[in-house]
Parts: structure tokens; C-alpha cells; sequence
């Protein structure tokens, strides 16, 4: 099986199994406080929105798998 290292995201430097998965699937509102900052802050970049706007075109969901398919990373041995 594939090893990852991450180069972005919280995660930057862990060494991860292939399919490995740290917040995808976690409902939103399940998320701490940082991670959630975390994702609107990556939300409101990729989609160009004003910090006061809130409307994304997915869902809050939507946007925590989203911003963890974001994460660059390259194969190790």
C-alpha cells in the first residue's frame, strides 16, 4: 500500500496510509472550533467570498471533504 506525506493542510509532514482519511465524512458541526475557522477560511478563498457572506454554493459538509481532497502530498517509500 502507498505511503503519503502531506505537504499542506493541518497535517503538513505526517506520513499517511493510502485511502487514509482524517476529517472526511465528519459532519460540520462535529468539527472543533479551529478546524471549522480552518475550513470557511479555505471556503471563502476558493470561492471569492467576503468574510461576512456565508452562502457557499455546497454545503458546510460538502466543504470538509472538499477541503481535505485540497491537500498536496507526494508518494514516500
Amino acid at each position: 500500500m502507498a505511503r503519503y506525506e502531506l505537504l499542506t493542510g493541518p497535517y503538513a509532514g505526517e506520513i499517511v496510509e493510502e485511502g487514509q482519511t482524517f476529517i472526511v465524512g465528519t459532519p460540520f458541526n462535529q468539527l472543533d472550533e479551529d478546524m471549522q475557522i480552518r475550513v470557511r477560511e479555505w471556503a471563502e478563498q476558493k470561492y471569492k467570498l467576503a468574510s461576512d457572506e456565508s452562502d457557499f454554493p455546497v454545503s458546510l459538509n460538502q466543504l470538509v471533504d472538499d477541503y481535505e481532497n485540497s491537500w498536496d502530498s507526494v508518494e514516500v517509500e
